[in-house]
């Protein structure tokens, strides 16, 4: 099994067996992949690796945000796992690096009504695009819809009668959340008017 296979399995397994999301199994097989580049970079067989081969890896990428670092160290933690699931390392050496205490300097911030508003009142009703953004930034701001959820809806998941709408969250979790009046007039109006337009007669 070559590093590419290594690195494919660990991402599927990182999805369908832990129920990471996407975003997360990408970056753990981003970090593996760089992690396992190194190792044949210095002609280290997998099975030799030493925890002093691990901490050489984190100096010589230098790290200076400990985040990043956070997250690396984390990803590596993972694949180690994973390679001792398959029965390819004996233990998980990486677990014996210790993670750097992460401070959240981030603050959630939440517009007014006022600014929700403002901004749904700004996008010009008129032109097939903005009836298309109406509808979509009217359906997140209802239904309290993540970025990414909204991104991946289907029509299929759609359901203007009963204003309700399938999606598939963090982890692969599937839910069904509501919409109000305003999100399903919107909606109507551009599968109605805007969306058929758009298309052009292409299947999407």
């Amino acid at each position: 099994m070559n590093d590419n296979d290594i690195v494919a399995r660990f991402f599927d397994s990182t999805i369908y067996i832990r129920r990471c999301s996407y975003n997360t199994a990408k970056t753990y097989s981003v970090y593996a992949q760089l992690f396992l580049t190194y190792l044949e970079d210095n002609n280290i067989k997998l099975n030799d690796v030493k925890l002093k081969h691990v901490i050489d890896f984190f100096k010589e990428r230098k790290y200076q945000n400990t985040l990043t670092l956070h997250t690396a160290i984390t990803s590596l933690i993972s694949f180690g796992d994973y390679l001792y699931s398959m029965h390819l390392w004996d233990y998980n050496v990486i677990k014996q690096l210790d993670r750097p205490r992460c401070v959240n300097t981030f603050r959630t911030k939440y517009m007014s009504v006022e600014q929700i508003d403002c901004f749904l009142a700004s996008i010009d009703p008129d032109t097939l695009c903005c009836i298309r953004d109406a509808a979509l930034f009217e359906l997140i701001y209802s239904s309290g819809l993540r970025c990414s959820e909204a991104c991946n809806l289907e029509m299929k998941n759609l359901n203007l009668f009963s204003c309700w709408v399938k999606v598939i969250g963090k982890g692969s979790i599937e839910r069904q959340v509501p919409f109000g009046s305003v999100a399903k007039a919107k909606l109507t109006r551009y599968l109605q008017i805007a969306r058929p337009l758009i298309l052009t007669g292409k299947s999407c």
